[in-house]
C-alpha cells in the first residue's frame, strides 16, 4: 500500500465511533491508536461522512487508557489529511484521516479529544455561529463584483 498525502488542514468537530478502537505497537515501539469517525450531516437525505482517527505514541497510550467503544461521542482537535493509496486490487483511492494530538485545547483538554457530552459548568466551543465553525458572521458570500 502506498500512502500519497495531498493536502491538510486543521479540523475541530464532532462524531461518533463507527468501528471499535484498535491499540497496537508497531515493531520500532510506536503507539498507535486508530478507528473511525463517523459525521451525520444536518438534513435526513445528508450523506454521512467517514473519517479515520489516528494518534502516535502518548497520545495513542492515553487515548486507549480511556477505553472509548464504538458508538461513543467524540468531540476533536486534530490535522486533517486526504491520503492516496492503491488497494489489494491495484485501484488507486483516496480516504480522510485525522491526524490527533497536535496539542492541548481549551475546550478539550490535554489532549484535544473528549468522548462523551461536556457537563453543563464546562467550556464549550463556540458553535452557533457560521454552521457552528465559531466564525464570526461576514455576511453572505459574494463573487467579486457583485453587490
Amino acid at each position: 500500500m502506498t500512502t500519497e498525502r495531498r493536502w491538510r488542514m486543521r479540523l475541530t468537530g464532532k462524531g461518533f465511533l463507527s468501528r471499535a478502537p484498535e491499540f497496537l505497537y508497531t515493531d520500532k515501539g510506536v503507539a498507535i491508536w486508530k478507528t473511525s469517525l463517523v459525521v451525520r450531516g444536518r438534513g435526513e437525505a445528508d450523506e454521512p461522512l467517514f473519517l479515520e482517527l489516528l494518534a502516535f505514541n502518548e497520545m495513542a497510550e492515553a487515548i486507549a487508557e480511556m477505553e472509548p467503544q464504538k458508538g461513543a461521542l467524540v468531540y476533536l482537535e486534530g490535522r486533517l489529511h486526504v491520503e492516496s493509496y492503491l488497494s489489494r486490487e491495484g485501484e488507486k483511492r483516496s480516504r480522510l484521516v485525522v491526524i490527533l494530538g497536535h496539542g492541548p485545547s481549551p475546550y478539550l483538554g490535554e489532549f484535544g479529544i473528549r468522548f462523551g457530552a461536556p457537563t453543563p459548568n464546562e467550556p464549550r466551543p463556540p458553535q452557533e455561529e457560521h454552521g457552528g465553525l465559531g466564525l464570526p458572521d461576514r455576511g453572505a458570500y459574494r463573487p467579486h463584483g457583485e453587490g
